[in-house]
């Protein structure tokens, strides 16, 4: 499953991965953040759940640099990110353009505590 919505009320961007991606599931993946980011406002926050991704296209660092741009663009108060895989959560903090939002973005291997760090105020 892969999806990303846009909640315009909560000011919310939802991304989910949990599949092996192609270099097409990619190029559809770009595009519907940057679709979906369009309707928020700055100030927004990001959660991204990456359970399950697997990764079966050698691009994939090209296409986290330009979603990572495009989250970066859309100006996001706070990410958080839910990983069960180490490879790519170590891919996307060695992408040069993680460097853009650091200060903004958390990590989680733990459900409970991404949630909770997501209600959170701020």
């Amino acid at each position: 499953m892969i999806s990303v919505y846009a909640d315009v009320a909560t000011q919310r961007l939802d991304l989910k991965v949990k599949q092996a991606v192609t270099e097409a599931d990619l190029q559809k993946l770009l595009a519907d953040v940057k679709s979906e980011i369009a309707k928020l406002r700055p100030g927004w926050v990001m959660a991204g759940d990456y359970r399950g991704l697997k990764v079966v296209d050698p691009k994939l660092n090209s296409y986290i640099g330009e979603i990572q741009k495009a989250v970066a663009a859309g100006k996001p108060r706070k990410i958080a990110s839910l990983f069960d895989s180490v490879i790519f959560r170590m891919q996307l903090q060695m992408n040069p353009n993680a460097n853009a939002y650091k200060d903004i973005t958390k990590r989680f291997d733990n459900e409970q505590e991404w949630a909770a760090y997501l209600a959170q105020p701020q």
